[in-house]
């Protein structure tokens, strides 16, 4: 089942409030709360472009593939938006790392840039 996982995208951009920052995007109260609360059924394209947009992300990043309910083989597309449960580095995590470490995330981030 392909769902919408809005909150953890929040939480990997480190957005401390996540609820006003939905609202300020021009989301109304429940579809803010929705999709905290990752109940969300369905999405515009609209409030997609939006959150796309704010996020810098694609429309992937906020998607997640449940692939315990189908028989798909390993090579099908959508199963790229299979996700593990920890899958990304935090905001907090790079606040924690020592200043050399970064320093070499921000060279490797160069290089892949070229």
């Amino acid at each position: 089942m392909l769902t919408l996982h809005v909150s953890r995208l929040l939480h990997i951009r480190g957005i401390q409030k996540p609820y006003n920052f939905l609202r300020n995007l021009g989301l109304s109260h429940n579809v803010a709360h929705r999709m905290l609360s990752d109940k969300a059924v369905g999405i515009k394209l609209y409030q997609l472009q939006k959150l796309c947009l704010a996020l810098h992300c694609t429309p992937n990043d906020l998607m997640a593939w449940d692939s315990t309910q189908t028989s798909l083989s390993a090579d099908h597309p959508i199963m790229e938006l299979v996700r593990p449960a920890e899958d990304s580095l935090t905001v907090g995590e790079l606040r924690q790392l020592p200043l050399a470490k970064l320093n070499q995330i921000k060279q490797l981030l160069k290089d892949m840039e070229s």
